[in-house]
């Protein structure tokens, strides 16, 4: 019995060494703090600003935006534009159609013709 698929374990994945590589990061600055001399100085301030809460906290809140709008941008360029053509156009009005391609639909035509018969305002 699989919990995930493909798709969702992909993420987990990526998610999961976005999060240890930023940990990493972090504990390496702290590490870095017990070096002899002007290196482990300035590595032992840059700690002591990261650890004060003032600024670890909105620091944590800004990097994690720009991961999401990193991953974000690259998912919508993975994926091309956002356009779904929602029923087939035949005809002259099909000429006015942008030329670039669109993803399909989730639900198929059946569904589709369904559920716009059932979205018609009723007569009388």
């Amino acid at each position: 019995m699989k919990i995930f698929d493909r798709e969702q374990q992909v993420a987990l994945r990526v998610g999961s060494m976005i999060l240890l590589g930023f940990a990493g990061f972090i504990v390496f600055i702290w590490v870095c703090g017990y070096l002899p001399g002007t290196i482990g100085r300035t590595f032992s301030l840059i700690t002591g600003f990261l650890w004060t809460p003032l600024i670890m906290e909105p620091t944590l809140a800004l990097m994690a935006l720009m991961i999401i709008l990193v991953l974000n941008h690259h998912r919508r360029k993975k994926e091309g534009p956002e356009l779904v053509y929602l029923e087939t156009v035949d005809g002259p009005e099909a000429k006015q159609l942008p030329r670039t391609p669109a993803r399909q639909p989730f639900q198929k035509s059946r569904s589709l013709r369904a559920a716009m018969r059932w979205s018609r305002p009723l007569k009388g």
